[in-house]
């Protein structure tokens, strides 16, 4: 099993900012450069994001980036657009 991130900073955003970057984005609920302006990354950020984190969950996709997200509790179940599971 691997760890979730945690609240270090990672890159220039918080891990919080990393999990919602990350949990939306891969989960499809808008682009790069949507998710660049509502937290202050630029496109090329989030989607190093994205990288970092499928590498750190070992996902090869973005469908099994946002499963693991769940299943990690980063993401919470039962809501759509995904929101991360506030602290």
């Amino acid at each position: 099993m691997h760890p979730p991130p945690t609240g270090a900073p990672v890159g220039g955003a918080t891990g919080r900012q990393a999990r919602q970057t990350g949990g939306r984005q891969a989960a499809g609920s808008f682009r790069a450069a949507r998710a660049a302006r509502e937290t202050g990354l630029t496109t090329d950020g989030v989607t190093c994001h994205l990288r970092r984190l499928s590498e750190r969950w070992s996902a090869a996709n973005r469908t099994e980036l946002v499963a693991r997200a769940y299943a990690l509790g980063v993401l919470s179940s039962g809501v759509w657009p995904p929101e991360a599971v506030t602290d």
